[in-house]
């Protein structure tokens, strides 16, 4: 993740537990939505291409029935799911120091 290249720098300057912060409050939030949201949906993808892989070769489901009826699933789980976790860390102020995140 690009997040992580940048490792601590984005962290509010001063921040007690990281060395040569340079950032600010904004860049943190930032940082910790791209990682949370970037992970989350990583995972979640990949275990689509899992459940399509068994539906496809064990229950020899149709193409035309996982592009029409499941992929949709698959992709509405994948983004709206680690969007909507990021946006409620970061409306609940979960990122900066509170070491939750």
């Amino acid at each position: 993740s690009l997040s992580f290249c940048f490792s601590g720098l984005p962290v509010p300057r001063g921040s007690p537990i990281v060395r040569n912060a340079i950032g600010n409050t904004a860049t943190c939030n930032i940082q910790g939505f791209m990682q949370v949201a970037g992970y989350l949906g990583f995972s979640l993808y990949d275990c689509m291409l899992s459940i399509y892989f068994v539906l496809s070769i064990v229950y020899s489901v149709k193409k035309d029935t996982v592009r029409t009826k499941i992929e949709p699933l698959f992709h509405a789980v994948a983004i709206l799911y680690p969007l909507g976790t990021a946006i409620f860390l970061l409306a609940t102020e979960h990122f900066n120091n509170t070491g939750f995140v």
